[in-house]
């Protein structure tokens, strides 16, 4: 199961409240703790999901919720997509995704809060650079995106990570 850690805004888009969310993984999973936050992306809102073990992010910005799909189906959808786009085997997009299931919950963490601040403004950036109008524009912008230095706090002290080691390194401890 993976659960999506929602900030207020994305909350109240998808009109939760607080009491019907999930909090809690069980055991050790390092793939199934993501955050989801709004990234303006010029006249536009695009979904930002970003792993908090990995750091590896993706943006969805054609999502009508929800009218045309459920937030999991966007989420899951994106994510394979998006690790395909990376050369991830489709053996190792399953073991990722795993048995399909998502929780929303509350943030829990400023330091990730911090990573997706960072992250939407980088996205806005290279969108912006890239014209934001060309159709190949998002794929290019998530490109990128994992290709820079994130910031991750390991111990009480601040670091950068590349999203796609860390991703590489994960999904080989997996097996």
């Amino acid at each position: 199961m993976k659960l999506i850690r929602c900030t207020k805004k994305v909350r109240a888009m998808l009109g939760l409240r607080d009491a019907a969310l999930g909090q809690e993984l069980a055991g050790n999973q390092p793939l199934a703790e993501w955050y989801c936050h709004l990234a303006p992306l010029g006249r536009r809102n695009a979904l930002l999901f970003s792993c908090s073990a990995t750091r590896f992010s993706f943006l969805v910005t054609d999502y009508s919720l929800p009218a045309l799909a459920p937030f999991d189906v966007v989420f899951l959808d994106g994510l394979r997509a998006n690790l395909l786009a990376e050369g991830v085997s489709q053996a190792a997009i399953e073991r990722v995704v795993g048995d399909g299931q998502v929780s929303i919950g509350k943030t829990a963490s400023r330091s990730m809060l911090a990573s997706l601040n960072e992250l939407a403004r980088a996205a806005a950036s290279h969108a912006h650079r890239l014209g934001a109008a060309s159709p190949d524009a998002l794929a290019r912008v998530n490109h990128t995106l994992r290709r820079a230095p994130c910031p991750r706090v390991v111990d009480g002290v601040r670091r950068s990570v590349l999203p796609l080691r860390e991703l590489a390194a994960e999904l080989a401890r997996q097996g």
